[in-house]
């Protein structure tokens, strides 16, 4: 008579794969959405601010002629530049951990 095996713990845990994936998802969309409205404050910073009526007719102005717009489109500058490095800085940020995350001789 031979021993029936013992029943064994499942090979994946579903569970925790699923909450991996969600967690990569989420962050995923999370930095994505940080880069682009870094890209929004670089262009506030440059000092291009397009109401949307006048989107196709601001396509083709040069940088010269967006700072002779006048003080509405400066006002967004300080604004730009400051979202602009916040976005970015903590993309960066979001790299280096995972950075962190992967690489084990961090962990010592």
């Amino acid at each position: 008579m031979s021993a029936q095996p013992a029943l064994s713990a499942p090979l994946i845990d579903w569970m925790s794969l699923g909450k991996v994936a969600g967690v990569s998802f989420v962050f995923g969309v999370a930095i994505v959405v940080l880069f682009s409205v870094g890209i929004i404050g670089v262009s506030w910073m440059r000092g291009h601010d397009y109401p949307e009526a006048n989107v196709s007719a601001a396509r083709d102005l040069d940088d010269k002629d967006v700072r002779a717009q006048g003080p509405e489109a400066a006002a967004n500058q300080p604004l730009g530049a400051t979202l602009a490095v916040v976005c970015f800085g903590l993309c960066a940020a979001a790299v280096l951990f995972g950075l962190w995350l992967i690489i084990p001789q961090f962990h010592r």
